[in-house]
């Protein structure tokens, strides 16, 4: 099977509801869509939605990027795919989220080839899982009418956003523990915005037994990190921290930082890249969280297929379709009472909407 066209579009969607962590605003996303047919009649699809604050991509980049792409793909055969995303990885590897799209597309094509979900071909070996939903940085009693709201919804999991203000994070996190019910878990995502002793002293201050994890709560390089009590370095994420396969070599040495990873295809380019990830956290006895951005159902399908192959996984973070008052895609995945489930259908599961 070979690739016979390239098909690149960007959109930009407006948020359902605009949201804060501690450093930005967001009110909408730039998607870049990609969609390649191919001499048997099918087509896999991929999208590309840039981390600007984390990895420095562009949407514009990405869209060059993907543009750069084209000639390479075209004419290729399908069964090439490994030797393509090594060689696109030396042209456009600076723009990870454009090589994620490149890479999710081949994917549902190939899976799609052998008439299998893409989580079959890879190896599910992990049942489906709750995602957790995000709460934005706002006023605690704001914060808790959202919660219950989510609550109601089925969710069982929810991840708060927190901006670094001790005294505020706190009211924050009990508003949200007031709705939270009993099977309820909380995650925390401070964005870098912690110092060591304040941390600390909120690790002390709230009810940990019902905390899943604090989601990059120091910044990126800041030595506090392996110095912190064991149990809360056990407790956090690495996510700005963790990009592709070097960091996680680097952080999955002894004595571990980070007792979770928190892998996303816009930050590693892509499913190999993160398999390869996933296996050094396999190694190392950490667990992984697949996490997202503002994202199109199929970026989501794609990491939520990978995700349900992976033995360490322990942890869903894919709620970024939620946000999108719209999508270029359909399909991908089913929300069963807070749990995602992909479809029973070749490939990613997605088609045009």
């Amino acid at each position: 099977m070979k690739i016979t066209k390239v098909t690149i579009w960007r959109e930009q969607i407006p948020l359902v509801t605009p949201y804060a962590i501690a450093s930005h605003q967001f009110d909408q996303v730039d998607l870049i869509y990609l969609m390649l047919d191919s001499d048997r009649g099918l087509q896999g699809f991929g999208c590309a939605s840039p981390g600007t604050f984390v990895t420095g991509e562009t949407p514009a980049m990405s869209f060059a990027a993907l543009e750069q792409a084209d000639d390479l793909l075209k004419g290729s055969p399908l069964s090439d795919y490994v030797s393509l995303l090594r060689r696109l990885r030396t042209t456009i590897g600076d723009c990870p989220a454009a090589l994620a799209a490149v890479d999710m597309a081949l994917h549902d094509l190939l899976a799609k080839f052998f008439d299998v979900p893409l989580v079959d071909l890879l190896g599910r070996s992990v049942a489906p899982l709750p995602t957790s939903i995000t709460l934005g940085v706002d006023e605690p009693e704001l914060t808790g009418e959202r919660a219950r709201a989510f609550v109601d919804q089925g969710f069982r999991v929810l991840k708060l956003k927190c901006d670094g203000m001790l005294e505020a994070d706190e009211a924050r996190i009990n508003s949200v523990m007031q709705v939270l019910p009993e099977d309820g878990r909380l995650r925390l995502d401070p964005n870098q915005s912690y110092g060591f002793d304040d941390l600390v002293q909120l690790s002390r201050r709230i009810d940990l037994s019902r905390i899943d994890m604090f989601e990059q709560a120091l910044p990126v390089g800041d030595k506090g990190q392996a110095l912190l009590p064991e149990k809360l370095r056990r407790l956090s994420a690495a996510d700005e921290s963790l990009h592709n396969e070097q960091h996680a070599l680097r952080l999955a040495q002894e004595p571990l930082a980070f007792g979770i990873f928190n892998i996303k295809l816009m930050k590693s380019g892509g499913l190999l890249a993160a398999q390869k990830i996933a296996s050094l956290a396999e190694i190392a006895h950490i667990d992984l969280m697949w996490g997202c951005n503002d994202e199109s159902c199929v970026s989501i399908a794609a990491a939520l297929h990978l995700a349900l192959a992976c033995p360490s996984t322990q942890y869903l973070d894919l709620d970024g379709s939620f946000d999108l008052s719209r999508d270029a895609l359909k399909g991908g995945f089913k929300l069963i009472d807070g749990h995602l489930m992909p479809l029973d259908k070749p490939g990613l599961g997605v088609e045009l909407a």
